[in-house]
């Protein structure tokens, strides 16, 4: 149990610096989408781009590997199992989309507008599913914890 519990410390911890990073992220998505000419700009929107898809695969291999979904898919939540799988390939999909938007950035001219326009709109729908997903996440750990604390006071009766 103190595994499982300094392992969801550190997630608290990463899913706030994630936070921070989206933040920096859509800021220079809009500050990108308000110019024609993106030379300035695409540089920084690369870099934040790159700095979100880095911490969040390390987010989700925390998760995957040390994080609550080990301790959450388990026998006692069998039930569970399937919103679990959901959100593994969740993951999935955000590297993917993520990659394939990071992709397209560090291939685009500065003065491709459309293009990169619709990569900014593409990381913002993910960022928005990620919200999401982190909704989720956050339902299954509080269940799986109140079951958990109602089972460990049942067996004390």
């Amino acid at each position: 149990m103190d595994r499982m519990l300094t392992a969801e410390q550190q997630a608290l911890f990463e899913h706030e610096l994630l936070a921070h990073i989206a933040g920096a992220l859509r800021t220079t998505i809009d500050w990108t989408l308000r110019t024609q000419d993106a030379s300035s700009r695409l540089p920084s929107l690369r870099f934040i781009a790159q700095s979100f898809v880095r911490h969040l695969d390390h987010i989700l291999d925390l998760e995957e590997r040390d994080g609550y979904m080990p301790g959450v898919d388990s026998r006692r939540h069998a039930d569970l199992r399937q919103r679990i799988l959901q959100l593994r390939r969740d993951h999935d999909y955000f590297r993917a989309e993520l990659a394939a938007s990071v992709e397209r950035l560090e291939s685009a001219a500065s003065s491709d507008y459309l293009t990169i326009g619709e990569v900014c709109h593409a990381m913002l729908a993910v960022l928005d599913g990620i919200n999401e997903h982190n909704q989720h996440e956050l339902e299954i750990i509080e269940l799986a914890r109140e079951r958990d604390q109602r089972d460990q006071l049942l067996g004390m009766l």
